[in-house]
């Protein structure tokens, strides 16, 4: 009984001592540890240039403002799209899904907190995963009120990740890298101007007797922003 009782004690003490060390992390972590914290210096990018991620390439193509898609509808025809062009190639040995952080970017003015449409510039489809080896051409679409001032350029930043082990799990794991406050160390960050490419919308034609002609239908469905 008592060599129970002991190996209880024992287990207490390790789980107390577990909760401490991760109270004091986060402590230490809301208040910039115990020593002063400096952000890390972030390399400069431009647009067009290869940013190494760690599992993945990232190479920003360019921003623009669109209207409605053929594939791709606004709930309002007055709203516009907020497009970011991204190619990303995937190096690890296995798929990521899409919905990865291939790069970050500060809230837009309407709706922030909205996740984006991610679609394959070559067809128009919407993928689930990446396949290594096998760059895709991405964009990601935020929609976006008529009355809703569209940015002039967006400040995208490529988070860092190191291959690395696991404390909670014990494998080897794509990590990404914090700094001392817990935050995100970023391998490059870059301004990327915006392209307004919308369309303006034609005025109303004047009353005609002729016939209504049928609208044509595109064959392809690709993105060309």
């Amino acid at each position: 009984m008592g060599g129970w009782l002991r190996q209880g004690e024992d287990f207490l003490l390790q789980r107390l001592g577990v909760v401490i060390g991760v109270v004091a992390l986060a402590i230490s972590g809301l208040f910039g540890g115990l020593r002063a914290a400096e952000d890390p210096p972030v390399a400069t990018a431009a647009v067009d240039q290869v940013v190494d991620g760690g599992p993945w390439r990232v190479t920003v193509t360019g921003a623009r403002l669109l209207n409605d898609m053929p594939t791709l509808h606004l709930r309002d025809p007055g709203n516009y799209w907020v497009v970011v062009l991204v190619t990303v190639e995937i190096t690890e040995k296995e798929g990521w899904g899409v919905l990865s952080k291939f790069f970050d970017m500060p809230p837009l003015a309407d709706k922030p907190d909205q996740f984006p449409t991610i679609m394959l510039v070559r067809d128009g489809s919407q993928p689930n995963r990446l396949q290594p080896g096998m760059p895709e051409k991405l964009a990601f679409f935020w929609e976006q009120s008529a009355g809703t001032p569209p940015p002039t350029a967006l400040t995208l930043s490529v988070p860092k990740s190191t291959y690395r082990e696991s404390f909670i799990t014990g494998y080897m794991e794509w990590l990404p890298d914090l700094d001392d406050d817990l935050k995100p160390v970023y391998a490059a960050k870059l301004t990327v101007p915006v392209v307004d490419k919308r369309i303006a919308p034609s005025p109303s034609a004047a009353p005609s007797s002729s016939p209504p002609v049928s609208p044509s239908v595109s064959p392809s469905a690709s993105v060309k922003p």
